[in-house]
């Protein structure tokens, strides 16, 4: 099951609504850098730092955020309401194998 949240602040400016928050791992609890947000509906998009944090403007709320990355489960999350506690979204690994490669040369 993935685990949802972000850490963010909401604040509104000129109609819209900015969206502060932050992208762990689930497992580790560690920071995912550039991790994908994307808002569904207008395609606007930020990516993380090194310190799994992002700031996006979005339209308004209720907003349906994409979050995602290569190495792991990518997860929608719905924003419908300010929350000034935040909320912290976890991205689930994924599991990838990569198959033995040999170079002759």
């Amino acid at each position: 099951m993935i685990l949802a949240g972000i850490l963010f602040f909401i604040g509104k400016a000129n109609g819209q609504v900015k969206i502060s928050g932050k992208v762990l791992d689930a497992e580790t609890k560690k920071p995912i850098h550039s991790a994908h947000i994307i808002e569904a509906l207008n395609s606007r998009a930020a990516i993380t730092d090194s310190l799994g944090s992002f700031s996006i403007e979005v339209t308004g709320l209720p907003v349906l955020l994409s979050v995602s990355h290569l190495s792991f489960h990518p997860q929608a999350v719905i924003v419908d309401r300010i929350i000034e506690e935040g909320l912290l979204v976890e991205l689930i690994s994924k599991n990838v194998q990569i198959n033995e490669v040999i170079v002759l040369a």
